[in-house]
């Protein structure tokens, strides 16, 4: 792919985990300590598009987890030259979360300096964010993936909340 003069930007997720870890065990239902329980009904908070779990971006073990484990194998074992970072917009669900995950992202960026960042949304931080970032995608601008696997157009109020970003 570099010889081909493309630029290989990898996924990490950094504001969701794919699945439950055990982690340090301090969290909700004796899981790692990153997980969110707003209902504080002992379980990890859930996306229920995606069946994955929220996190908060300012926990030590989440951060440790992104900077040293994740990000160094995607950058130095497979190669790419800089990582896409999706769900960014969990702190728009956890506003608690958003000065972590404009540290996690300002860390990402001293850490892989000659890396590119690219930004899935987190519009809500963006002033904050854009100085460690190299570029920004708007996934999801004008329709959204339902529950059967099938895309609908945004209407009404959702429409308008993605053409008020100024990028139509």
């Amino acid at each position: 792919i570099k010889a081909a003069s493309t630029i290989p930007i990898c996924y990490v997720t950094i504001g969701e985990d794919d699945a439950l870890h055990v982690g340090d065990g301090l969290g909700p239902g004796g899981y790692a300590s990153w997980y969110l329980d707003s209902d504080h009904n002992n379980k990890p908070d859930q996306n229920p598009y995606w069946l994955s779990y929220y996190v908060n971006a300012s926990n030590p073990a989440w951060q440790d987890r992104i900077l040293n484990e994740l990000s160094s194998i995607i950058i130095n074992q497979k190669g790419c030259s800089g990582l896409f970072l999706d769900t960014i917009d969990t702190i728009d669900l956890y506003p608690s979360t958003a000065n972590g995950m404009i540290d996690l992202i300002r860390q990402l960026d001293a850490k892989y300096a000659s890396s590119y960042l690219v930004a899935n949304r987190g519009f809500s931080i963006v002033n904050e964010i854009a100085p460690y970032i190299d570029g920004i995608m708007f996934e999801s601008f004008s329709s959204r993936l339902v529950r059967d696997n099938r895309y609908e157009a945004w209407t009404g109020i959702d429409l308008e909340w993605t053409s008020s970003w100024g990028l139509a």
